[in-house]
């Protein structure tokens, strides 16, 4: 399956899994829903590893792997965190296309200054169009229902730091997944992580457990768990496969605007003509991106069809 195709088919599931999210945060508390859902995902993505994989989980409790792999379990536990409260607070069509545009602009920092990745002018040109475009989508005021515009003055600044932690949790993740099996990878930053998140859970809410006993919250958190490692293992791939630093831009861009389709179409939510203009740029920059693959020309972050023996 090509880089491109697991792109658009995770970045979809992606943003089905966020709406989950979004439902489920109005009845129950941030932390323990999010330790539901990554404990559920560890149980699924471990039970599949250990059936497929007996062997090479030992490389992970060596000192220096365990020590990384739980930087990088701690940089996810903020990710969930900071997300679950900028999701809680702020309307999904607005929130994710911001947590996009900073996640790309960090994503496109790392590609070229420490992936080493170079692109020509057309690609820099598509890259600004999918920035200019998040940004008119981030800046465009929102006429919705006054429950969705009811937001926090705090939400925007759990999105810069929840979406850079996003990208450097990614980055750690393409790093680790080239050393260690993807699926054991996951398997173990994910368990520490859900430790992390139970913690947490358990000093900031002790009783706030009960709440996840519920029929609706139970079956959205299973979903969500296994969506996860599916879209995860999907995301992994294509950075592997693809470049890093247009990956990630075409991952978030397909995941803004089914976050503002789904804002539109199911949350009520009403976007304004900068935002719409937003949309466009934003899909002219991906076109832009995803049609010329060749002028991204750096040695081990090529797609595997264009790497130079």
């Amino acid at each position: 399956m090509s880089w491109v195709l697991l792109v658009v088919l995770g970045a979809t599931l992606n943003v089905l899994s966020n709406y989950g999210y979004k439902i489920a945060l109005q009845s129950v508390g941030l932390a323990w829903f999010s330790f539901a859902v990554l404990v559920a995902s560890t149980i699924v993505i471990g039970s599949t590893t250990l059936i497929k994989k007996r062997s090479g989980w030992q490389v992970t409790l060596k000192t220096n792997e365990f020590v990384v792999l739980s930087l990088i379990a701690a940089g996810l536990f903020g990710v969930f965190l900071f997300f679950s409260l900028a999701l809680k607070a702020g309307p999904i069509s607005l929130v994710d296309p911001l947590w996009a545009c900073i996640y790309s602009l960090s994503s496109l920092i790392i590609g070229l200054f420490i992936a080493h990745e170079r692109s020509k002018i057309l690609a820099i040109f598509g890259i600004g169009l999918y920035v200019g475009g998040a940004a008119l989508m981030g800046l465009s005021h929102y006429a919705g229902p006054a429950e969705m515009m009811n937001t926090s003055n705090q939400w925007p600044l759990y999105v810069l730091i929840g979406a850079i932690l996003n990208t450097l949790v990614n980055y750690g993740f393409r790093v680790k997944s080239r050393q260690i099996d993807m699926s054991i990878t996951l398997t173990m930053v994910w368990l520490l992580s859900s430790i992390f998140l139970f913690i947490y859970a358990f000093i900031s809410d002790p009783n706030g457990y009960k709440a996840l006993f519920d029929t609706k919250i139970i079956a959205i958190a299973l979903c969500m768990g296994c969506a996860a490692p599916v879209f995860m293992i999907m995301m992994i791939k294509a950075l592997l496969r693809g470049p890093y630093y247009i990956v990630d831009p075409l991952w978030a861009c397909i995941y803004s605007i089914g976050s503002i389709f789904i804002g539109i179409s199911m949350l009520v939510e009403t976007p304004s003509l900068y935002a719409l203009l937003g949309v466009g740029l934003y899909i002219l920059g991906a076109v832009l991106m995803a049609q010329h693959p060749q002028y991204f020309e750096s040695g081990k972050s090529m797609p595997h069809h264009e790497k130079k023996e």
